[in-house]
């Protein structure tokens, strides 16, 4: 998970001490705080154990809205994203679509055309993306993935309920 709601009108830098006083949990620490949780990687949990999913979690990290996102920070977090890509059957990526870096336009977009993704979404393996629908999406980042998963509300909708949702076909 990485989500960043930039305003474009900040010239305060989205650096990773926002992210840190926000949220930012690494590795074996996600489950434990996310598993059984009403967020989009709660939901992710509940269906990996009830399929059997192994999953890869290097980080789920998200700052309060704010200034461009640090080149470095950008790098680092996807950096981390694609280490873990490797080998993996298939992606999930939560991203938030409204995340502008200092040098990324569509910054989510930038992540998904990397190009060391390709080999899980190109053995056919599921590449999906938890879809918010923000007017900054361009067309890379909604064209990427195999499929975007849309909310219908953020109040009547929980990221649990749409995980169970897209199991079963709704």
């Amino acid at each position: 998970e990485f989500a960043h709601e930039t305003n474009n009108f900040s010239k305060v830098p989205t650096t990773i001490e926002k992210f840190r006083r926000g949220t930012w949990i690494t590795g074996n620490a996600i489950p434990g705080a996310r598993r059984g949780t009403h967020t989009a990687l709660g939901g992710s949990f509940d269906m990996a154990d009830k399929f059997g999913w192994v999953l890869a979690h290097p980080i789920c990290a998200s700052a309060n809205p704010s200034g461009y996102v640090d080149d470095g920070l950008f790098d680092q977090v996807c950096q981390m994203f694609l280490d873990a890509a490797e080998g993996v059957d298939g992606v999930l990526l939560h991203l938030h679509g409204a995340m502008v870096a200092q040098s990324h336009q569509d910054a989510e977009g930038e992540l998904l055309r990397s190009a060391r993704f390709r080999p899980a979404f190109g053995r056919g393996g599921p590449g999906l993306m938890p879809d918010e629908s923000q007017p900054g999406r361009t067309g890379p980042s909604v064209a990427s993935p195999h499929g975007l998963a849309s909310e219908r509300s953020a109040e009547t909708t929980s990221r649990a309920e749409k995980a169970d949702s897209l199991n079963s076909g709704d």
